[in-house]
């Protein structure tokens, strides 16, 4: 094969030859990533008590708490991202019902993410430095912190992505390689079974694969084979994917998955009118927590990453560009404006980007000298580790990590266990079920007392009432939502009001008359 100026490319390679990598510092670099990797499964781990969000609460008490496939496969809701709610499903039975156990496959997706993007970075860079700076940046995002906190499949999205990115990159250096295509659909797999949103990650790669091909221009007959093994990866992809969700499509249907309100086409007009407000939301997100410092390396990183392009001819060097351009292009065309969460498979991607054009700064600065190359390594790794600490101190100081869940009801354990040390048998716990902050407190109450929330036929079990009023609600909308305690209710008393805003009262319930 010719390059672009008919320059012999190595055998099978659609890359552009690069300098010879220098392997002597092999295990220092790996000791790094693992110190690394512990610091940032550290950071996350300091959070899982996180109060529990709104949908986290709903997934485990509609999906993961039900007693066989047809609970937890029920796709009635795209809230239940099926791999997360079947890793769930093990570590709930393994390890109780806790927020942990909930937690954990978000958690060790989020925390392998590290190691991944440092792969990605050391594979896509050729160089260490690259590797060492993605795994500080990854480990120290306060959003990536987040979701590796959050029982969805996000971070299993942003772990599939990377991985289907390192692959792609080896596909690059070897088209031919049978295990690179298959690396790169089983990753295509497990993310869409995790969420189908990984549909975005899956066409920005296949992007940037038939665009090398167009960068590169090999043979005909590279070509046609190299098309021929990309779709049948994806047929692979697609059909395996279809197997994973036919028992979802049996139990729910499959409008559920294909037509339901999150992926039904919005018009012309009201997607222009969201998509720039929702990216500008997506960037305010990824930026959270962190210095002007961190803002400004990872920008001169972004840069020096899209200059390399023009020297290696890699279009994985394009993603600072192309990645945020696809996925606009991809909403307008389908008609859907993305939610912010919807977009962090791309976070990930870019700190990779930005951690390999610093490490291109500092090898284009020393030059060949290997002294000034080593003393500018250290300088810019004291820079970074500064900022990057900067952004998980604000982060670990921060006392939610809710970005995008306005079902969060950070007060619900606190008014469960009120709750229950007013309980003594006879007394109901009730709260309006039409609020949507109701998953947090139906958890806590089913986790801490075995109880279930005091709806339905009360009349003989109980003779007093803790009423929850939401954030924002009021006691009579409780009444009216408990229409059989409603008609016993007897003297209201104030209890306690909580920081959220809510207010806990007691009721006295009086005994059933002989027509109720």
């Amino acid at each position: 094969m010719l390059d672009k100026d008919n320059k012999p490319l190595p055998t099978h390679s659609l890359l552009h030859p690069t300098s010879a990598v220098d392997h002597s510092h092999r295990w220092v670099y790996i000791a790094l990533i693992v110190a690394i990797t512990v610091a940032g499964a550290g950071l996350r781990i300091a959070r899982l008590d996180h109060p529990m969000r709104g949908d986290e609460a709903f997934n485990f008490l509609r999906f993961v708490a039900g007693a066989g496939p047809a609970s937890w496969l029920n796709y009635e809701s795209p809230n239940n991202h099926l791999l997360n709610t079947l890793a769930e499903v093990v570590s709930t039975r393994l390890l109780g019902p806790g927020p942990v156990a909930i937690r954990l496959p978000a958690l060790l997706a989020g925390v392998l993410l590290i190691p991944a993007g440092a792969s990605l970075a050391r594979r896509l860079f050729g160089r260490f430095s690259a590797g060492i700076i993605a795994a500080i940046l990854i480990s120290s995002s306060s959003i990536l912190i987040e979701y590796s906190i959050n029982a969805r499949g996000y971070s299993l999205v942003c772990l599939a992505t990377v991985a289907m990115a390192y692959f792609t990159v080896g596909i690059f250096e070897n088209p031919s390689q049978i295990k690179q295509w298959l690396g790169w659909s089983a990753a295509g797999v497990i993310g869409l079974w995790a969420v189908p949103v990984m549909l975005y990650p899956i066409g920005l790669l296949v992007c940037l694969i038939i665009g090398q091909l167009l960068v590169v221009r090999p043979a005909a007959a590279d070509v046609k084979a190299m098309l021929r093994r990309l779709t049948l990866s994806l047929a692979g992809i697609g059909l395996v994917s279809l197997l994973l969700y036919l028992p979802s499509i049996y139990i729910s249907g499959g409008d559920a998955i294909f037509a339901n309100r999150f992926v039904s086409p919005l018009s012309f007009k009201q997607v222009l009118a969201d998509l720039l407000p929702e990216a500008s939301k997506t960037i305010s997100h990824w930026l959270r927590d962190t210095s002007i410092i961190w803002q400004a390396i990872v920008v001169a990183g972004l840069a020096r990453c899209l200059l390399a392009f023009a020297r290696r001819r890699n279009t994985m060097y394009l993603l600072p560009v192309l990645g945020p351009a696809l996925l606009l292009l991809g909403a307008v065309a389908h008609r859907v404006v993305p939610f912010p969460r919807v977009w962090l498979f791309l976070l990930p991607m870019l700190l990779v980007c930005a951690a390999g054009g610093l490490s291109e700064i500092i090898y284009q600065f020393a030059g060949s000298s290997q002294t000034k190359r080593k003393i500018a390594i250290a300088a810019l790794l004291v820079i970074v580790v500064a900022a990057a600490a900067s952004s998980a101190i604000m982060t670990m100081k921060r006392q939610y990590l809710i970005s995008e869940d306005p079902k969060t009801f950070v007060d619900a354990e606190p008014i469960i266990d009120d709750a229950a040390a007013l309980s003594d048998g006879k007394t109901a716990v009730i709260w309006n079920l039409h609020d949507p902050h109701w998953p947090p407190l139906a958890y806590y109450l089913a986790v801490k007392s075995n109880q279930s929330p005091g709806f339905g036929d009360t009349r003989f079990r109980y003779d007093r009432a803790v009423v929850i009023v939401e954030p924002a609600g009021d006691i009579e909308s409780v009444f009216k939502a408990n229409p059989g305690n409603y008609k016993r209710t007897g003297k209201v008393e104030l209890y306690k009001r909580y920081p959220s805003g809510a207010t806990v009262f007691l009721a006295g319930l009086r005994p059933p008359s002989g027509n109720e």
